[in-house]
C-alpha cells in the first residue's frame, strides 16, 4: 500500500505523555485548528483503490488471493460447486469489505484458520466479476508459511498508535502542526520563567541593599560604647577568649552558651564591622539580651582580672588556696598543673632534683602582686610566677652561686629555711651563714641544721596541722624534713623564699657561728653562738629573760 505524507503517524512515544490518558492534549492551540476532513477521505479513497487494484493483480498473476462464497450463503451471484464447506477450505488470511464495493478504512484483524489444505477455490476472474459487497477474500497458504500469532507487546505497540491517531483526528491537525504548536507552547513558558526570575533576582538585590544599608546606619547612628552597655545582672555569666581562638570557634561556643542565636551571623557580621582577630584572650562578663555587636565590643576590650599578693614564706599549698579565693582557678587545677606543666624552657630548674618533693616546683613559685586573668588557666599563673622568679635571680646572681660552692637548688631551699627563720633582713645573712657553716665546715653533729621551721613543716606534712606551741616531742619526728634527725639540706624548699632571703642565702655572713637562738624581747632578733655551751648558756639567758617594767606616765601635781 503506498504511503502518504500526511497520513504518517508518529510514534505513540513522541505524541503521548505519561498521564495523559485519553484527554484532549493541552499543548494543542485550538485556534489554528483546520478542517481536514474532506480531504482526508479523499486520500483515504486513493489508497483503497490503490489497494484493491493490486490484490486483482495478484489474483491474475496466480498468487493465491481468492474470492469465494460459503455453499449455503447468497452474497456473490456466482456459485462455487467444487466448495462443499467453507470451513474445509484453509484460509490463512479474510477481508471482510465495506459497502459500496469499498472496504472499511479502518481494517478489523485478520484471522487466520487450519481448517486444511485441499477445499478447491474459484479463479480469479470469477472473484473480480462478483463485485465488493460483503466479499469475503480467502489466501491460499499452500506456498506460503503457516502464520505465527503476534506477540502481546505487538499488539499493545497497534492498540497505543490507533489511541495517538485519534487524538489526532479529533483535533484535525497533522502531525507536524502539532509539534509546532508544542514547541510554541515550550517556548513562551520559558519566556515566562526567565521573566519572574529575573524579576525575583531584583527582588531579593533590593532587599538585600536596604537590609546593608540599614545595618550600616544603624551601626554609625548607635556607636556602641561602655556606657551603653547593660549587663543583665540575673543573666550574667563569665565567658572566656582562649588564646589565638578562631572566630569560628568563639561564636560557636557563644552559641553553647545561649548568649547568641546564630554563629554564621555572629561570624558575618563580626568580619562586617572588622572584630576579626581583635579578641582579646581572657575573662569577660556577658549576659543575655546583649546585642551582637554589644558581645564584641566587650570581648575585643581589656578581660576581667583580679590582683593576688601572695607573701613571703607562702608554701605551695596556700599560693593555690588563695588564687581559688580569687576566682583565678581552683586549688585542685593549680596543684595538678605544678606536678604537669611542661617546665623545660626554664633553664635554672635544669640542675634541680624535682622528683623526692612534695610539690615539684616547691620554692619556685615566686611571691610577688600578680595580676591574672579571672578563670585563667593554672599553666599561665604557674608560668607568670616561674618568669618573675627568673628576672629577680639575676645574672649577677648565678655568678655569687658558684663562690658559694652550692646548687641553685641548695641555695632555693637555703633561703626557704631563712624565709621562715628571721624575723628581720638584718638577720637573714648572719642565719644563713650558721646553716652554711654547718653544712661546709661542721663535724657529724653540726650537719644537723636542727631547724625549728622544718620541723614544723614536718609536722603540717604528717598530719595537716600547724603546731601552735613550743617544741618538744615533735623534734623527733621521722621525716625527712625534720633537720632534728636527717642531716643536710632538706628533699625541697619549705615555702616560696623572697628576694631578701635569696639574696641572704647567696651572700651569706663570713662568721664562726654554727648555733643562734631567737630573741624573746620582742625585737626579733637573735643570739649567735660559736660552741654549743655558748648556745646552751643563750638559751638560759633567754629564759631568765625579765622584761623591763613599763614606765608609765607620771602624775602632775597641780599646785
Amino acid at each position: 500500500m503506498p504511503e502518504n505524507k500526511n497520513s504518517k503517524i508518529r510514534k505513540p512515544g513522541a505524541v503521548r505523555k505519561p498521564g495523559m490518558g485519553n484527554q484532549t492534549n493541552p499543548f494543542i492551540d485550538k485556534t489554528r485548528i483546520v478542517d481536514r476532513t474532506e480531504e482526508k477521505r479523499k486520500i483515504e479513497l486513493e489508497n483503497r483503490t490503490a489497494r484493491y487494484a493490486a490484490e486483482e493483480k495478484n489474483v491474475d498473476s496466480g498468487t493465491g488471493i481468492r474470492r469465494i462464497t460459503p455453499k449455503n450463503g447468497t452474497l456473490f451471484t456466482d456459485s462455487f460447486d467444487d466448495v462443499d464447506e467453507f470451513d474445509d477450505t484453509e484460509i490463512h488470511r479474510v477481508h471482510f469489505g465495506g459497502q459500496s464495493g469499498e472496504p472499511d478504512a479502518a481494517e478489523t484483524p485478520r484471522q487466520t484458520s487450519t481448517a486444511g489444505t485441499n477445499a478447491p477455490v474459484t479463479n480469479g476472474n470469477n472473484a473480480k466479476d462478483t463485485g465488493l459487497n460483503n466479499a469475503i477474500y480467502v489466501e491460499s497458504t499452500e506456498n506460503a508459511p503457516k502464520a505465527e500469532q503476534k506477540p502481546a507487546e505487538k499488539i499493545k505497540k497497534e492498540k497505543r498508535a490507533k489511541r495517538n491517531k485519534s487524538v489526532l483526528q479529533q483535533h484535525k491537525v497533522t502531525v507536524d502542526e502539532y509539534k509546532f504548536h508544542k514547541k510554541m507552547k515550550r517556548r513562551r513558558r520559558r519566556t515566562v520563567l526567565v521573566l519572574l526570575l529575573v524579576v525575583l533576582i531584583i527582588a531579593l538585590t533590593i532587599a538585600a541593599g536596604y537590609t546593608v544599608y540599614t545595618f550600616v546606619v544603624d551601626h554609625f547612628n548607635n556607636e556602641v560604647t561602655e556606657d551603653s552597655i547593660i549587663i543583665d545582672i540575673k543573666t550574667e555569666q563569665k565567658f572566656r577568649v582562649e588564646k589565638g581562638e578562631s572566630t569560628k570557634s568563639l561564636s560557636q561556643r557563644l552559641y553553647d552558651a545561649g548568649l547568641i542565636k546564630d554563629a554564621r551571623i555572629y561570624r558575618f557580621l563580626s568580619k562586617f564591622y572588622g572584630y576579626d582577630g581583635q579578641y582579646n584572650a581572657g575573662t569577660y562578663t556577658l549576659s543575655g539580651g546583649l546585642s551582637y555587636e554589644d558581645i564584641m565590643f566587650i570581648l575585643s576590650g581589656m578581660p576581667e582580672t583580679v590582683k593576688v599578693t601572695f607573701p613571703e614564706g607562702f608554701t605551695t599549698e596556700q599560693i593555690a588556696t588563695r588564687l581559688e579565693r580569687n576566682n583565678v582557678c581552683t586549688a585542685e587545677e593549680f596543684l595538678k598543673a605544678v606536678d604537669t606543666a611542661d617546665v623545660s624552657s626554664y633553664t635554672f630548674l635544669n640542675g634541680a632534683d624535682l622528683s623526692n618533693r612534695d610539690h615539684r616546683l616547691d620554692g619556685y613559685l615566686f611571691p610577688d602582686t600578680y595580676e591574672f586573668d579571672v578563670m585563667a588557666k593554672p599553666e599561665d599563673v604557674i608560668y607568670k610566677m616561674l618568669n618573675r622568679f627568673n628576672e629577680i635571680f639575676r645574672p649577677a646572681y648565678y655568678e655569687q652561686l658558684e663562690k658559694t660552692g652550692l646548687t641553685l637548688d641548695q641555695v632555693v631551699i637555703l633561703a626557704s629555711i631563712v624565709e621562715k627563720e628571721a624575723k628581720n633582713d638584718s638577720d637573714r645573712a648572719p642565719i644563713a651563714g650558721v646553716f652554711y657553716n654547718r653544712y661546709m665546715y661542721g663535724d657529724e653533729d653540726l650537719k644537723v641544721f636542727q631547724s625549728d621551721a622544718t620541723v614544723r613543716y614536718a609536722y603540717h606534712r604528717a598530719y595537716g596541722e600547724d603546731l601552735d606551741h613550743a617544741l618538744s616531742e615533735e623534734l623527733e619526728l621521722d621525716d625527712p624534713y625534720n633537720t632534728y634527725v636527717y642531716p643536710g639540706f632538706t628533699p625541697g624548699p619549705i615555702c616560696s623564699p623572697g628576694e631578701a632571703s635569696l639574696i641572704g642565702a647567696l651572700y651569706p655572713s663570713n662568721h664562726s657561728y654554727y648555733y643562734f637562738v631567737a630573741k624573746v624581747d620582742g625585737s626579733g632578733g637573735n643570739i649567735y653562738s660559736r660552741t654549743y655551751e655558748e648556745h646552751l648558756q643563750a638559751i638560759k639567758d633567754i629564759a631568765n629573760y625579765v622584761p623591763p617594767d613599763d614606765p608609765g606616765y607620771e602624775d602632775d601635781d597641780e599646785d
